[in-house]
C-alpha cells in the first residue's frame, strides 16, 4: 500500500498553513478520510458492498451482530461508529454544503480533537 489512513490525517494538517475557508473545509474533508481508511485496514472483515461503503462501516461498527468475528471489544467498534459518523456529517458540511455553511476554526478544532480521539482510540485496539 502505498499511502495509508494516518497519511491522510497527517497531510490534513498541510491545509492549516493557511486561514481561508476552503483550507478548512479540506481539513475536514482529509481528516475524514483517514479515519476511514484507518479503521478499514485494521478490521478482518469490512463490510462487502457495492454501493455507501462509508455509511455500510458506520453500521457495521456500530452494530455488535455485524462485527461479531471481529478481534477487538465490540464497545469500543461501536464508539468508533460513533466518532466516524460525528465526522461524516461534518465532510458533508465540508465537500456539499458550501452555499449555506460556513466553516470556521472552531469548527476544524472541533474536528482536530475528533481526529485525535479516533486514533486514540485505534491505538487502544491495536494495542489491548
Amino acid at each position: 500500500m502505498s499511502v495509508s489512513g494516518d497519511d491522510f490525517l497527517n497531510s490534513a494538517t498541510d491545509f492549516l498553513s493557511n486561514e481561508r475557508e476552503i483550507d478548512y473545509r479540506n481539513f475536514i474533508s482529509r481528516g475524514y478520510y483517514g479515519m476511514y481508511h484507518k479503521i478499514s485496514t485494521i478490521l478482518k472483515y469490512n463490510p462487502k458492498v457495492s454501493i455507501s461503503h462509508h455509511s455500510a462501516l458506520i453500521e457495521y461498527l456500530g452494530t455488535p451482530s455485524q462485527h461479531k468475528n471481529e478481534p477487538f471489544d465490540s464497545n469500543k467498534l461501536k464508539s468508533l461508529s460513533y466518532i466516524l459518523k460525528q465526522e461524516r456529517l461534518m465532510r458533508n458540511k465540508a465537500d456539499y454544503d458550501i452555499n449555506h455553511t460556513e466553516i470556521t476554526i472552531l469548527d476544524v478544532d472541533q474536528s482536530k480533537r475528533t481526529h485525535d480521539q479516533f486514533r486514540s482510540r485505534i491505538n487502544e485496539l491495536l494495542n489491548r
